[in-house]
């Protein structure tokens, strides 16, 4: 990736897409409906029980945002199109716990759940841990699909993979970029966000709009029933398999470490840590390339994104800060980006020591081949600059004064 596409992101929408936002601005624009988005997808689905009532209060706080910006006419109708996909899963999920209530017995015990901010280091040691085959991550095509729940048999050749792919390759086509940035791929392991969607609190829904007012919403929202669906969602894919240690991965889980703990009471949290500088750039130039292919552009100005990132990321530390103060500390374990980028295997054997896992032969050989068949630049270099986002290191570090003075022998 070229230098230029960190100031401008390198998209490429249909002309026709282009041409209707073109004339939209012309045009009344159409409105989200909570009422007609909840009408139509109980007809989709074929099954009126939404479980637990809250999520209307994130589908209404996302809608009432929504409509209040001012966004291009086809980013409309995307984002009414992730809010019934969005809308059918959890329907469909919740008629397959009515029909088998035994699947909330299924143990989850013990899982791990890696955060910390973004673009710091946890995609890396998600897919180390995954690759022990003692663990069971989150696939991508299964956080976006558990039902039918999968069957171990046909596990490695389900028939959604092929679809998830398809999809994943026509989005590669408008974003050639994007992969050098998030990669993702059908079968390998990937975020939680897909599932706090079927919740419609999500992370991921503030990145793609410029939404002030539902990032918010998100950061004071109590995600007690959003961790009980992830729960429900995890039980739903381990139903059928032997029980093995769920490995799980969002920044997401940073901002609501009580409620995470609430339902998952004997989790182990694992959080990465970076130079706030190259963090706050990374995270910037990652959410200004989802803008403009998610909402046109809108709200990816340069320097909007930099000011709004590095605030954001900061408050969410802060409050992580707090949250961990009255939470059992022998339930974290802190891990250094640059240690891990330097030395991974030797970074795991130390995580693998405090959480009392033993590495078994299987698991190290597992990673050191992943390790060999994923170098860094395997899916393009992702270049970023403080000064494309019209920050300066000062001013950063100005930010995360509380943070440097806390985690600053992780960041040495």
């Amino acid at each position: 990736m070229s230098a230029d596409v960190g100031k401008r992101p390198v998209v490429y929408h249909p002309l026709s897409v282009r041409m209707k936002n073109t004339l939209g601005f012309f045009l009344p624009k159409p409105r989200l409906v909570m009422d007609d988005i909840i009408t139509e997808a109980e007809t989709h689905a074929g099954c009126t029980d939404w479980g637990h009532p809250g999520f209307q209060d994130g589908l209404y706080a996302f809608i009432s945002a929504f409509n209040r910006a001012r966004l291009p006419l086809e980013t409309v109708k995307g984002a009414k199109v992730i809010l019934m996909t969005g809308a059918i899963r959890r329907l469909r999920m919740y008629d397959l716990l009515r029909k088998h209530p035994e699947i909330e017995d299924t143990p989850i015990p013990r899982p791990i759940f890696i955060s910390g901010m973004p673009r710091t280091g946890s995609t890396l040691l998600q897919r180390l841990l995954s690759a022990d085959p003692e663990h069971r991550p989150l696939l991508y095509w299964e956080a976006l699909s558990c039902t039918p729940p999968p069957e171990p048999e046909g596990h490695a050749g389900d028939p959604r993979i092929a679809g998830v792919q398809a999809m994943l390759d026509g989005f590669s086509h408008v974003a050639p970029d994007f992969q050098s940035v998030h990669h993702s791929a059908a079968a390998e392991p990937d975020e939680c966000n897909p599932i706090f969607q079927l919740a419609f609190a999500s992370p991921t829904l503030c990145a793609r709009y410029p939404l002030p007012d539902y990032a918010r919403w998100f950061a004071g929202y109590d995600m007690r029933e959003a961790y009980r669906l992830h729960k429900q969602y995890l039980q739903i894919l381990a139903w059928k398999f032997p029980a093995r240690t769920w490995v799980c991965k969002a920044p997401a889980h940073l901002e609501h470490l009580p409620a995470l703990f609430d339902i998952y009471p004997d989790a182990r949290v694992v959080l990465t840590h970076r130079d706030p500088a190259a963090m706050v750039a990374s995270s910037a130039s990652m959410v200004r390339y989802m803008r403009h292919i998610f909402a046109f552009g809108a709200g990816g100005d340069a320097r909007t994104v930099g000011m709004e990132m590095n605030a954001r990321l900061a408050a969410i530390w802060k409050r992580a800060g707090l949250d961990r103060e009255h939470l059992p500390a022998d339930r974290f374990v802190d891990v250094a980006y640059h240690r891990l980028i330097q030395d991974p295997m030797a970074c795991v054997e130390d995580l693998y020591r405090t959480l009392h896992i033993p590495l078994s032969d299987a698991a190290r050989t597992a990673m050191t081949a992943w390790l060999a068949d994923n170098g860094r630049g395997k899916h393009g270099n992702h270049r970023y600059h403080l000064s494309w986002f019209g920050l300066t290191r000062d001013q950063v570090d100005a930010t995360f004064a509380d943070y440097l003075a806390r985690y600053g022998a992780y960041l040495a």
